[in-house]
């Protein structure tokens, strides 16, 4: 009879070891995906991903417009100049 009671409970708890390595197995495979999404979305992203280099791009493409707003005063600077040089005197 112990036996018997051992057999069952030994069954029971087989089929219970069974059942949650299957959710195991799901679980990883989940995991697994959600991982390879996520290297996706990183490789996708650039440089929005990493906001160390995000923000050194941004410094240097505002240094370069500043620069180009600075050739472009000095350049109207001399326009008006010759446009002033060029009226007659009256």
């Amino acid at each position: 009879m112990e036996n018997k009671v051992k057999q069952t409970q030994l069954t029971k708890a087989d089929a219970l070891v069974s059942l949650k390595r299957e959710v195991l197995t799901r679980t990883r495979q989940a995991r697994d995906g959600l991982r390879a999404d996520n290297l996706k979305l990183q490789q996708r992203c650039g440089l929005l991903g990493n906001t160390t280099l995000l923000q050194d791009f941004e410094e240097k493409r505002l240094e370069m417009l500043k620069r180009r707003h600075a050739e472009l005063m000095l350049k109207c600077a001399g326009v008006k100049q010759k446009i002033e040089q060029s009226k007659p005197e009256g």
